[in-house]
């Protein structure tokens, strides 16, 4: 590269960690033993989660970690690369209804996210409810796991030399089937509410995350300040387009850190 840069985990303060996750509400309560033996079960089919932070010469890399990712009974965040999450860079945490899973953005994106987190739930819910769900679409133990998972997609790329910018997305016309493929399919019905969550470095003023389940669109609208005329004018926006909603719940965020 042009420039050097000190090895780090992520660009990051003391408010903003730059981690993201994704909660969801069963409409059981949680079973944290199950749950603890799925997410154990699935360290063979997504290997590159269950990993810690290493240097390599004056770069920081991902290892395998052989320690349990963390499971915990609260909903209190917790700091990874550290010894009360095992130093793994992601983990998992419930309180009666709510599970969530969180993980650090250096490592993946919500579309890395949600595969794995649909892959957990057709586990622990086969197991909870005892129901054969079809496989189809979901990442399962046994399985092989592509390249387009694992490789490097900057492979053979010379970044010194390529005209800014490297990566371009194409904006999105088909907003209801990006926010359909979001949802859990034959796992739905036993999923009351899902978001996904990020805290990212002081490089947004509001995020508008959106997922659906079932036949309903679950929005997250989040600030990295506290703005409540903000987010009534977002409201009033809504009911202007014609639009219904119901607000569940405002909280803090509540997201892992970085130890």
């Amino acid at each position: 590269m042009l420039e050097f840069y000190e090895p780090i985990l992520n660009l990051s303060d003391s408010l903003h960690h730059n981690t993201m996750g994704v909660i969801l509400s069963l409409k059981d309560p949680v079973n944290g033993s199950i749950l603890q033996s799925v997410v154990e079960k699935l360290r063979v089919r997504f290997p590159y989660f269950y990993v810690k932070a290493a240097y390599r010469g004056n770069d920081l890399v991902t290892v395998p970690n052989s320690l349990p990712m963390t499971v915990r009974h609260t909903w209190d965040p917790v700091s990874f690369n550290t010894e009360s999450s095992n130093y793994h860079l992601a983990a998992w945490k419930y309180k009666e209804y709510r599970l969530a899973f969180e993980i650090s953005h250096s490592l993946t994106d919500g579309s890395g996210v949600l595969p794995y987190v649909q892959s957990v739930l057709y586990l622990y819910l086969s197991k909870v409810t005892g129901h054969s769900f079809d496989p189809a679409g979901f990442r399962l133990p046994g399985q092989p796991i592509p390249e387009s998972e694992t490789g490097n997609p900057f492979k053979g790329l010379n970044i010194d030399g390529a005209a800014a910018p490297l990566y371009q997305k194409k904006p999105i016309s088909d907003f209801f089937r990006l926010a359909g493929g979001r949802s859990f399919g034959p796992l739905d019905p036993w999923i009351d509410e899902l978001y996904i969550m990020t805290s990212l470095s002081k490089i947004t003023d509001v995020l508008c995350l959106i997922t659906c389940i079932g036949h309903s669109f679950f929005l997250a609208f989040i600030q990295p300040f506290s703005s409540p005329d903000y987010f009534r004018c977002f409201l009033n926006e809504l009911v202007s387009a014609g639009i219904q909603y119901e607000m569940l719940r405002s909280e803090p965020l509540r997201l892992c850190g970085i130890g």
